[in-house]
């Protein structure tokens, strides 16, 4: 398990970051963008119901949309343009997003790669 907020809160807190601090929270984030994205393609991979289909689309829709911005946010901690506040919405809008399709299709082993609502602030890196 990666706590991803608390490295990019540490960052935040200082007052001039080094780039080596920039880089090991973009790292970090982009760590997380890649696992994603290869937990996605595992869900693909699995059998899928037809009456779910829709549900399911939406659950890989979802999973590639956290991993899109945790690599958009990758490049904004590595190019020093992280202070945006719309960065911190989407990441939440995201993990949210996927959250809820997790919980729709109650997918017991998935939540405990994703996480839930309780875990706020703690990303769960498969």
């Amino acid at each position: 398990m990666v706590s991803l907020r608390k490295n990019h809160e540490e960052l935040i807190r200082k007052t001039n970051p080094e780039q080596t601090d920039r880089n090991a929270a973009s790292n970090a984030s982009q760590e997380v963008s890649v696992s994603m994205r290869h937990l996605v393609g595992s869900w693909r991979a699995l059998e899928q119901p037809d009456e779910q289909r829709s549900e399911i689309d939406r659950l890989h829709a979802a999973g590639a949309a956290f991993s899109e911005a945790h690599a958009s946010f990758a490049s904004a901690l590595y190019l020093d343009e992280y202070m945006d506040e719309s960065y911190g919405e989407q990441e939440t809008a995201v993990l949210n997003d996927l959250i809820h399709q997790v919980e729709i299709l109650n997918l017991k082993e998935c939540k405990v790669q994703v996480g839930s609502p309780d875990d706020e602030g703690v990303y769960i890196v498969p």
